[in-house]
This record gives structure tokens, C-alpha cells and sequence, in this order.
């Protein structure tokens, strides 16, 4: 009986064993995981910044803005054609110092800016009936130092401009943009 009795406490004891080696494998396994999960997650965060990088260094706003202004210059008897220039080269020159400070967020009023300038730029080339309803200025103040990514707001606004009203055939052009903070 002894001999059985310590051959089943060497069972035991080799099972519990080879358990505990099992879940010490498992848990090396998931900080293994975790460790190449936080490793991804930060290439890819440096790959977004290079791609920032690039495309600002490839953009020449300077040159952009004096083009712009020497047309808007030539525009005299073209109000309209001078502000769209005016509306675009304000957003060239936002996005331009947002891609320069090389961060992936800016203050939600930069955004907005870009919003307005393309209602404003879709308004005279595009949508002369254009109805808007917008924040008020209060809404506005109430998220003012929330940070959001760019083009998060402009993007969307700006497709449903050109690919949604902009296709209508018939008023009622109207563009209702509201901000709720939660």
C-alpha cells in the first residue's frame, strides 16, 4: 500500500506540476502578446507620423497661399471667386500648421474653421440656396478645448455637400450640423 499510495502522490504531485508549468507557458504567452501588441501600436503610431511628416514636407503652403493671393489679386470684378480663394487659403494654411507641430489631434475651433470655410466655398460655387443650420456660439464655446483628429468634422461635411446636396435637383438645400457634448 505504500508503494501505491506514493505512486499516486508522485501522480499527483507531477500533474499539479506539469498545470503549473502550463499556466506559467500561458501567462509568458500573453506578456509576450501584450508586449508585441504595445510594440505594433506604437510602430504604427510612428509610421502615421512619418506619413505627416512627409506629406508636409511635400506641401509647400507658402507657395500655395502667394498663388492663391495673386489670383484672388487678379479677381476684381469676381467677389465671389476672391473669397473662395480667401475661404481656401485660410484651410491650406490650418492644415499646414497642423501638419508642421506633427500631432495627430488639433483644437476643435481649427476644425470648425475648415468646416465653415467649405460651407462657405460650397455656398458660392455650388449650392447658391444653401440653408444651413449650425451650432450656436454657445454650443461652440461649450467644446472649445476638446482636441479631435483633422478632418474629422470638415471630411464628412464636405461629402455631403458635393456628393449629397450638391446632387439634388431640388430646394430644399439644407445642411444641419449639430455638437453635443456628453
Amino acid at each position: 500500500w505504500a508503494l501505491l499510495a506514493l505512486a499516486a502522490t508522485g501522480i499527483v504531485v507531477t500533474l499539479v506540476s506539469l498545470r503549473k508549468q502550463k499556466e506559467l507557458a500561458e501567462q509568458k504567452a500573453l506578456a509576450k502578446e501584450a508586449q508585441l501588441q504595445t510594440f505594433k501600436s506604437e510602430q504604427e503610431k510612428k509610421l502615421a507620423e512619418l506619413q505627416l511628416i512627409s506629406l508636409s514636407s511635400q506641401f509647400r503652403p507658402h507657395f500655395i497661399l502667394n498663388a492663391l493671393n495673386t489670383i484672388g489679386a487678379r479677381m476684381d470684378n469676381h467677389p465671389e471667386a476672391e473669397t473662395v480663394l480667401s475661404r481656401l487659403g485660410e484651410s491650406v494654411n490650418l492644415i499646414f500648421n497642423h501638419a508642421s507641430r506633427q500631432q495627430i489631434l488639433h483644437p476643435f475651433p481649427y476644425e470648425w474653421k475648415l468646416v465653415e470655410n467649405i460651407i462657405d466655398i460650397h455656398r458660392l460655387m455650388y449650392l447658391k440656396q444653401l440653408e444651413t443650420t449650425l451650432p450656436t456660439v454657445a454650443d461652440l464655446a461649450r467644446i472649445e478645448t476638446v482636441k479631435i483628429p483633422m478632418g474629422l468634422l470638415q471630411i464628412p461635411v464636405e461629402n455631403a455637400l458635393l456628393h449629397g446636396l450638391s446632387n439634388r435637383l431640388n430646394s430644399p438645400w439644407r445642411l444641419i450640423i449639430t455638437c453635443t457634448v456628453r
